[in-house]
């Protein structure tokens, strides 16, 4: 099915949030049961070819089969890619909606952007200079598989023929293909990333969200990090059983809940730079917005509220590190036993490191997150809200309601004792639009039980959204925002304060969202840990053609689980509960053979069968 067609304010505000991705720690699907989704190998894609530039559509094509290859050499991964019929249409900005995103149409199509006229009607006028390239399912991957999926990739800001151009346009192609295949960003080694330093480029995994322009020429490769996650989802015979897993759950204070969007480090104590992965607790996709700041995409369908996982790490000492998340979460490192809310009790900089051996399953790294410095004690600390918005725009002498189109959803709102403020309103964009942190206001007495003063996680993206809904009438330079509770109601606001321009003289605007909140009961339930299964099913033969009518018989091999495996096929034909596979008397197609390990329905295996006269 096609996608919605999005609100009139969308393009502008979502180039906004987007404008920094250009090319993992964590699955970028997750099924309605929160286990990660898989594309359905071989990898199939369909060229295309750009009415304006014919030749950048066979160069696509090409630079997606040798990323398939990059992909494909990764160790303890098995996948293939193979190329499908062309598309027979010519594609630019006034037809790509017919196949971009489309569901069912039995196409994947790979969508050339020789002069940035697709991407800037798709994301916003301007978007193409620095939106490179976009990779996604084209349908719901709610039953846990990708059948159809679209790459779309800019080639408008890449230089003429040049080693340079190749470089950088292989190094797009292969990080838009790794999100077909399931993964999400990665933020990994983010210091290294344009710090001027050609030599550390290595360290920056595919999936980082951001291309780095230290060495123009920098060669594709595949770190740790991205290698992890794939095999994962695509194992290799002996994947599991030759590396280790990290499992635990990130826990707020002060009642230890369970807590999505915290970013953590695992790295090798001997090798912390190249021996190392990202993962997200809750499993959450993450970002960077226009000013460079980290965001995550909370509230996924089946996400496992707090729980993380790193797979694939190779036997060796390991510390667990958290930089960074969505809810004011202090830099700290896993202590062991001395784990603690208080930092007092367990300073940041403590690290005791695992030691893990091959086939290890480490599933008790549970991290207690500090508390914030002044938030404890407070009225708003570890509360939640069901809140609902409203908006007002003030010039001189008028003043507008803001339209409910343009206000976030009605949600709840966390205010967490880590001193994060954040929104859940099942909008994406709102949500990491208002995310931040909150302190107690301080007046002439001190630091107030009652107000509380937010920072916005990214200010410099709220300002673009306003000024997106004025065009180029208004310019806003300050951004505010504040609130109270006495522990029964919630009420807050934040306020953009600029000019108006339209009119026979600049006049001061004042742009103000607003919310009123109940209190509401925190979700305390935590994700299963690991939230993915540490085991693995590989399926034999990977791929076999048979005829009209023929049978093959397929074999799977569990690794990290007991038990035996179900079967099933997506496609046409039939397979018994001993992997029998039994073909139709007619047609010409591919089906899918799936195996599920019965005693640890995320571990999966895929095979395919050709069927043909």
């Amino acid at each position: 099915m096609r996608r919605r067609p999005a609100p009139p304010w969308w393009p502008s505000a979502l180039a906004a949030l987007l404008a920094t991705q250009a090319v993992a720690g964590v699955p970028l699907y997750l099924d309605a049961a929160g286990r990660p989704a898989r594309h359905f190998v071989p990898v199939v894609s369909n060229p295309t070819t750009p009415s304006a530039n014919p030749a950048v559509g066979a160069e696509l094509a090409g630079l997606v089969a040798q990323a398939g290859d990059v992909w494909a050499a990764a160790p303890g991964v098995r996948i293939s890619f193979a190329t499908g019929a062309p598309v027979g249409q010519p594609i630019d900005s006034s037809n790509y909606t017919d196949f971009l995103g489309v569901c069912g149409d039995g196409l994947s199509p790979l969508i050339a952007d020789p002069d940035g006229s697709i991407v800037d009607d798709l994301f916003g006028l301007g978007a193409s200079d620095a939106v490179l390239g976009v990779g996604l399912t084209d349908c719901d991957p709610s039953d846990g598989f990708v059948e159809e999926h679209t790459m779309l990739v800019n080639f408008s800001p890449l230089p003429p023929a040049s080693a340079e151009r190749d470089a950088t346009a292989l190094r797009i192609v292969t990080h838009e293909l790794g999100h077909v295949l399931g993964l999400a960003h990665s933020l990994l080694n983010y210091e290294f990333q344009d710090d001027g330093d050609p030599t550390n480029e290595i360290y920056l995994p595919m999936m980082f969200p951001v291309i780095s322009h230290d060495d123009p020429l920098a060669a594709t490769h595949l770190h740790l990090d991205d290698t992890s996650m794939l095999a994962l989802l695509y194992p290799a015979a002996g994947f599991i059983s030759s590396t280790a897993t990290v499992a635990g759950l990130a826990l707020l204070p002060p009642a230890s809940r369970p807590i999505s969007g915290t970013f953590l480090a695992i790295r090798s104590t001997s090798d912390p730079l190249a021996t190392a992965a990202f993962t997200a607790s809750g499993l959450t996709p993450t970002a960077v917005s226009l000013g460079g700041r980290f965001v995550a995409f909370l509230g996924q369908p089946g996400e496992p509220q707090g729980a993380f996982q790193v797979s694939g790490l190779p036997p060796g000492e390991y510390t667990v590190e958290v930089f960074g998340g969505m809810s004011g979460e202090q830099p700290e490192f896993y202590s062991g036993a001395s784990e603690s809310h208080d930092p007092t009790a367990d300073p940041p900089g403590t690290a005791t490191p695992l030691t893990l051996a091959a086939g290890e399953v480490a599933s008790d790294v549970d991290l207690l997150l500090d508390a914030g410095a002044g938030t404890l004690g407070v009225k708003a600390s570890d509360t939640s809200w069901n809140i609902v918005w409203s908006g007002r725009a003030k010039i001189p002498g008028d003043a507008q309601k803001v339209p409910a189109s343009v206000l976030p959803p009605a949600g709840e709102l966390d205010l967490l004792a880590t001193g994060g403020w954040a929104l859940h309103s099942g909008s994406s964009f709102f949500d990491t639009l208002m995310s931040g942190g909150w302190t107690p206001a301080v007046g002439k007495h001190g630091a107030s039980t009652r107000r509380y003063d937010h920072q916005l996680a990214m200010p410099d993206t709220m300002v673009a959204f306003a000024e997106s809904l004025f065009g180029t009438a208004a310019a806003f330079g300050e951004v505010s925002a504040t609130g109270s509770t006495n522990g029964h109601r919630l009420n807050g606001n934040v306020t953009l304060r600029g000019q108006y321009f339209a009119g026979p003289r600049p006049r001061k605007l004042t742009l103000t969202f607003k919310y009123r909140g109940r209190p509401r009961a925190m979700n305390a339930q935590p994700g299963q840990v690991p939230p993915m299964s540490a085991s693995a099913v590989v399926v034999e033969p990977a791929l076999v053609q048979i005829g009209h009518g023929a049978q093959t018989q397929f074999t799977a091999n569990v690794e990290g689980a007991s038990g035996s495996v179900t079967w099933d096929v997506r496609g046409l034909g039939t397979v018994d509960a001993n992997g029998l596979y039994t073909a139709p008397a007619a047609g010409a197609f591919r089906a899918e053979v799936v195996a599920r390990s019965t005693s640890e329905p995320a571990a999966i295996g895929l095979a395919a069968v050709d069927v043909a006269p």
